[in-house]
């Protein structure tokens, strides 16, 4: 039996978008639906754990850096300055990653993009990540507003 039409084919993905938008829940209770969707979860899971995953533990972990550090920025070394530097960069580029990838969602389902919570708390996340990046002057201290 050939599973793999409902990802593979335009049938198939109008199939599965449709099947998105029902608020009935007794669709879900046909043993094929949930065969499909165990099949997806199955098949999307690695991807992300392996690829969405690390790449929000990463902007966590830079942002909440970056944000320690400051915190003491008065007490702050010029070594600790370039730490500080270096972890908003990697925070930014995180937040680029986290973008393209909330592009790559927008193409693929333009009408259901808004209506995520997880696009949202990305769109949201990137602002201020994006906006603690930007208040980073020349000489590399921070000039924040929301201090």
């Amino acid at each position: 039996m050939r599973i793999d039409w409902f990802i593979m084919e335009e049938d198939g993905k109008r199939f599965l978008e449709k099947l998105s938008q029902y608020k009935d829940l007794d669709y879900y209770r046909i043993n094929t639906i949930q065969m499909i969707i165990e099949y997806l979860f199955n098949r999307f899971r690695m991807v992300i754990l392996f690829t969405i995953f690390p790449i929000y533990v990463c902007q966590v972990i830079f942002f909440s850096l970056t944000l320690l550090q400051y915190h003491h920025h008065e007490k702050l070394t010029e070594e600790y300055r370039k730490q500080t530097i270096f972890y908003a960069t990697l925070n930014l580029w995180t937040n680029i990653i986290s973008l393209c990838y909330n592009l790559y969602v927008f193409v693929k389902m333009p009408r259901q993009f808004f209506f995520r919570l997880i696009t949202w708390n990305d769109l949201i996340f990137a602002a201020v990540n994006i906006s603690l990046y930007s208040y980073i002057n020349a000489d590399n201290t921070f000039v924040m507003i929301a201090g």
